[in-house]
């Protein structure tokens, strides 16, 4: 049988457990306040320093633009390397830029309606999303440049070098391209209504969804893009549409083994028209099922 402890005793016991008790709990208490205010504290400098960051980001594109902006005004634009700048967003509406430098720099979403910059340097430099409407890129080095998504309304890029440029989903209306070099630029998923491509080299260009449209002049006349004197070789089409465009009378191919165009059972061609040989073996884009379907025909312009 257990022996009991005296009533005095357990009381002793019961007021000691129950005052550690409330020791560990007010510690706790003291501890959890103690890591909230330490988090907070942090957070709030880790925000502070991110706002300060960003104001400081900010700023500092602000002189950028206002660089560039009194550097066109003084006409000294070709003393100056605007190389890796930070421009997205920039308004540089309607500025003389003629062979300014501008490689690697960042015009992400930028205004560049009625800009000159004909002979400029924008080699790797990222338009993406920009506004060029009626700007002069006349002979300019765009090597590599991101023009995706950026919206080319009457545009001049005659004589302009854009090997290698992205200029998928891009919007290109109402142009002529003269002695342009494509080669191997990316135009797929682009917009094309009433370009004049003239002999342009489409070498490599994917054009993969790209859309030619149907556009109607004042007298509800249908014009088409114009691709009557253009060149085909390697040129990728899966998926294009070219209903709305002149093409060659025949696309010839160069080399004998080599396709001119490499396209699928979603590609579309005016009416009657007699697409090109498709030589499978170089057209990698070409799913199995695509290659075995005949040539689809579609309607002619209304």
């Amino acid at each position: 049988m257990s022996e009991r402890l005296p009533p005095a005793t357990t009381s002793r016991l019961a007021r000691k457990s129950i005052a550690t008790n409330s020791r560990v709990v007010h510690w706790q208490e003291v501890s959890a306040g103690l890591i909230s205010g330490l988090i907070v504290a942090v957070l709030t400098v880790g925000v502070q320093s991110l706002l300060d960051d960003r104001r400081e980001v900010q700023a500092n594109r602000q002189e950028e633009v206002r660089f560039v902006r009194q550097m066109a005004v003084d006409g000294k634009i070709e003393q100056a390397s605007f190389y890796e700048a930070d421009l997205r967003g920039a308004n540089l509406s309607g500025l003389n830029m003629s062979k300014a430098t501008f490689t690697g720099a960042d015009l992400r979403g930028a205004n560049l309606t009625r800009t000159d910059l004909s002979e400029a340097d924008l080699t790797e430099a990222n338009l993406s999303g920009a506004r060029l409407e009626d700007a002069n890129f006349e002979s300019a080095l765009m090597g590599e440049t991101n023009l995706s998504e950026a919206n080319f309304r009457g545009t001049n890029l005659d004589g302009a070098y854009l090997v290698g440029a992205d200029m998928s989903n891009a919007t290109l209306e109402h142009m002529t391209l003269r002695a342009t070099n494509l080669s191997n630029s990316n135009l797929s998923g682009a917009q094309i209504v009433a370009v004049d491509f003239n002999s342009l080299d489409f070498a490599g260009v994917n054009l993969s969804n790209a859309t030619f449209e149907i556009y109607r002049d004042s007298q509800d006349q249908p014009v088409p893009s114009d691709l009557s004197e253009a060149q085909f070789f390697e040129t990728k089409a899966n998926g294009a549409d070219f209903t709305g465009s002149w093409l060659p009378e025949k696309i010839t191919t160069r080399v004998g083994w080599v396709s001119p165009v490499c396209y699928n059972r979603s590609t579309k061609w005016p009416v009657g028209y007699v697409p090109p040989e498709r030589r499978t073996q170089n057209c990698q884009e070409l799913t199995a099922i695509g290659d075995e379907l005949p040539t689809h025909f579609f309607k002619p312009f209304p």
